[in-house]
């Protein structure tokens, strides 16, 4: 007996970075998707690298209270600004999310002290800001808004936010704009903003257009990614209510089975 899977198939645009595309490839092959490749971010060093290595001299020598991931990219930077170095036992970590907090496990080792229930920036600060945080190391990349350096230093925290990454242009993956032309895309999800700018700037680059957009499914992990898509001028049509990968290809079955998101 076969069971229905709205996705199987389905030629889904990953537009993450070379480095995070692996999980969202492994939850839309495990739905019977077709993952297609198209990075659109990466991420490269900061441009006050010695900025970011007085920080991390601190950090190493346990001057902080907290620190504050806000996303994996900034948890990669950090363990490669660390090099040798470990953070202390004594210094707490707050992650924006799940896939954050694997990253901190996996590459710097230690757990997690706070994550909020709802994944975004937002709460993330909400949460961290109730605790009397202190001294706050905060890696951001360069595009990342002020809202949860904001909230920190409004919570009375003696705040060190530091850009530990530049988000860039992606490179390679599929021929993108050949296979929108032909009509062979499916969907295209969208995990940041970033994401939506500079896939619409590698479509100029490589002589596609926008227009061609309009047929897919185009899928946005959050609120903030939906406005920037919308800007563009695509019409978003998935949209998860929980800001993480598993509920926006949840939200695509939905969609392919033509259902609402409860």
């Amino acid at each position: 007996m076969s069971t229905y899977r709205p996705l199987a198939d389905k030629r889904v645009v990953n537009t993450r970075s070379a480095e995070q595309a692996a999980e969202l490839d492994e939850i839309l092959l495990g739905r019977g998707a077709i993952p297609l490749s198209y990075p659109c971010i990466a991420a490269a060093e900061p441009e006050d690298i010695p900025g970011l290595e007085r920080a991390m001299t601190d950090l190493i020598a346990g001057h902080f209270d907290w620190v504050a991931f806000s996303s994996a990219n900034a948890v990669r930077a950090v363990a490669r600004a660390a090099k040798s170095g470990r953070i202390p036992t004594s210094t707490h970590i707050a992650v924006a999310g799940p896939g954050t907090a694997r990253e901190v496990r996996l590459l710097l080792g230690v757990e997690i002290d706070f994550q909020p229930a709802r994944y975004t920036a937002h709460h993330l600060g909400q949460g961290l800001a109730a605790r009397d945080p202190g001294k706050v190391f905060l890696p951001l990349g360069d595009l990342v808004g002020d809202e949860l350096a904001k909230a920190l230093l409004e919570a009375g925290a003696e705040l060190s936010a530091v850009t530990a990454y530049r988000t860039v242009v992606g490179r390679g993956g599929v021929d993108l704009p050949a296979l929108l032309r032909g009509g062979d895309i499916d969907a295209v999800l969208f995990t940041s903003p970033s994401t939506v700018d500079n896939l619409a700037l590698r479509l100029e680059q490589e002589d596609g257009d926008l227009v061609h957009l309009a047929r897919p499914c185009i899928g946005c992990i959050g609120p903030v990614t939906s406005r920037a898509a919308m800007g563009k001028g695509l019409h978003v049509q998935v949209q998860p209510v929980d800001h993480t990968l598993v509920a926006l290809v949840d939200a695509l079955e939905l969609f392919f089975e033509g259902k609402e998101p409860s």
